[in-house]
């Protein structure tokens, strides 16, 4: 009996192991991270579904976010702002992206230039 004890051990731990990195909510520690505020350097958008995601985004300030198409349609990132960030970038195809560096706290309106129904917001934190 010892000797099965020993034996699970390890499996124990790593069933242990597991379960800590669960919130009461059943999201993951990493899974909270990825949903929450972006560090300087790590801001994505994906473009999928003629829609982007995440559609309202929250980095650091110089922060560069990258959009990434994953349609098979065109589009184009428009800065709706405002304050005319950047120049509409030309139209990304299927895995073409295009990037742009928050420097500045704020909150930013974006759009896509060829389906202007296509809207996103990022927040840039101090």
């Amino acid at each position: 009996m010892r000797r099965l004890l020993l034996l699970m051990a390890p499996l124990f731990v790593i069933a242990l192991i597991g379960f800590v990195g669960v919130s009461t909510d059943g999201a993951s520690e990493d899974d909270a991270a990825a949903t929450g505020p972006a560090g300087p350097g790590s801001g994505t958008v994906a473009i999928e579904g003629f829609a982007f995601s995440p559609e309202d985004l929250t980095v650091a300030a110089g922060t560069e976010v990258t959009w990434t198409n994953g349609d098979g349609s065109p589009h184009s990132i428009q800065d709706d702002s405002g304050q005319e960030l950047f120049e509409e970038s030309q139209d990304l195809d299927d895995g073409d992206s295009f990037a742009f560096v928050y420097e500045l706290p704020g909150e930013y309106a974006y759009l896509c230039g060829i389906h202007n129904y296509m809207q996103g917001t990022v927040t840039v934190t101090g």
